[in-house]
């Protein structure tokens, strides 16, 4: 999970990788400067996609 510290997601991507720690899921989770926008998408896109293909 990547989240922009300006994202208006932010508090719920919090909260969402709490309760998926609760269920003793792993979270990689990552929040960076940014907002909700194609900058911070372009800069988070392939590292997921590299992610999603090692696991």
């Amino acid at each position: 999970m990547a989240c922009g510290s300006d994202d208006f997601l932010l508090e719920k991507n919090r909260e969402m990788k709490k309760a998926l720690e609760a269920l003793g899921i792993r979270v990689d989770y990552e929040e960076t400067p940014g907002t909700h926008d194609w900058v911070f998408w372009n800069r988070h896109l392939e590292p997921a996609i590299r992610w999603m293909l090692r696991n």
